[in-house]
């Protein structure tokens, strides 16, 4: 997964650090901001990797393309740039956080918490390491040690509500469904407006016992609820099959999962469920011809509202 709420450390942090030169680099710098602020980040790149080939160690330019290169979801040649910066700079220990930022967002765990640990090692703060870090620690196994980081977190001023839904979301992984929904309740009380809480809660109601109607029923209206906004997201489409899975509606069912493997590039656990729930259709139909034949029984052109 990509953990969405997951802090994302500009580079201008430490770039004053680096005591760019005057004159006409810095003019060009300049300028190639000029382009991003016009929303040409191609143009910028190519002035960028103008003024590094002429000095391929200047901080400055290496950070901002890396910086660029990963907005462009270019990841591995920001993580040469990255690691290029560390190799000639390795006074400045923030750089291993963005570093660690997109391991994180690959799923590389391993590789982030690495970095995290050396960025602390070298005096970065826990405002920027400890959240990340309490999440690489969670996606390895190690639930205590993510515990301590996320408390870490929040002594060091990081924002409440994004600690407590990555620890929700780690025990919605590890299966501690009751701790995780306890904090998402929480969340979504002192936040109703929280998109992501109100997905992974409607998640946890279904998985919690899925016999619950009225539990269901709720997870439904939640995602129902959000639906509009998250209409990009294939974990709200994913979870809405999850839910008329669970009810037997197998036409909404594929539907959902449709969406959810569309947007989500057909990721394994999906297509998983929709071959399940055609395989429940297609029993259903087995077992009442009649019923699969009925007009009101084709797929509905848009989800349905759960009622």
């Amino acid at each position: 997964m990509k953990l969405s709420a997951l802090v994302v450390l500009a580079l201008a942090v430490f770039l004053p650090a680096c005591n760019p030169k005057d004159g006409p680099e810095g003019s060009s710098v300049k300028d190639a901001e000029a382009l991003v602020a016009k929303h040409d980040i191609d143009g910028a790149i190519g002035m960028l990797e103008g003024l590094r080939a002429k000095d391929e160690n200047n901080a400055t330019v290496c950070a901002r393309l890396a910086e660029l290169y990963t907005q462009k979801h270019d990841m591995p040649k920001a993580v040469i740039l990255y690691k290029d910066l560390i190799r000639t700079h390795p006074e400045i220990g923030l750089v291993h956080v963005p570093l660690g930022q997109i391991y994180l967002d690959l799923r590389q765990f391993p590789e982030a918490k690495a970095e995290y640990e050396t960025a602390r090692k070298m005096g970065v703060g826990d405002d920027h390491v400890a959240l990340p870090l309490g999440v690489c620690q969670g996606q390895l196994g190690d639930y205590e040690a993510a515990d301590r980081e996320f408390e870490r977190a929040l002594k060091a001023g990081q924002d409440e509500e994004t600690v407590r839904y990555n620890q929700a979301l780690l025990r919605s992984q590890n299966k501690q469904y009751k701790e995780a929904k306890a904090l998402l309740e929480d969340i979504i009380t002192k936040d109703p407006k929280n998109a992501g809480a109100k997905r992974e809660l409607a998640h946890v109601l279904q998985v919690i016992d899925p016999s619950d109607s009225a539990a269901v029923k709720r997870s439904m209206d939640l995602l129902w609820e959000i639906k509009d906004e998250l209409k990009d997201d294939p974990r709200m489409y994913e979870f809405m099959g999850d839910g008329w899975l669970i009810a037997g509606d197998y036409d909404a069912c594929l539907q959902a999962y449709t969406e959810a493997l569309r947007l989500g590039k057909n990721p394994k656990s999906v297509e998983d469920k929709y071959v399940l729930a055609k395989t429940r259709q297609l029993d259903a139909a087995k077992n009442n011809p009649a019923a699969s034949k009925a007009p009101e029984k084709t797929a509905p052109k848009t989800t349905p509202k759960p009622k």
